[in-house]
């Protein structure tokens, strides 16, 4: 007899996947913002380097 806290593999295995796909999301967003905000920074050093 089960006490109806298990849940079939699928109910269980697509919450985890959709929690894996938004971290993954959210990191790799951060990850872009910061190489873009280093990008920017060295463009605008090289810039008052050539003046």
């Amino acid at each position: 007899r089960h006490g109806g806290t298990r849940t079939p593999a699928a109910n269980s295995v697509l919450p985890q996947l959709a929690v894996t796909c938004k971290i993954e999301a959210e990191c790799s967003y951060q990850t872009f913002v910061q190489v873009d905000s280093e990008l920017l920074r060295n463009r605008q050093l090289r810039q008052h380097a050539n003046r």
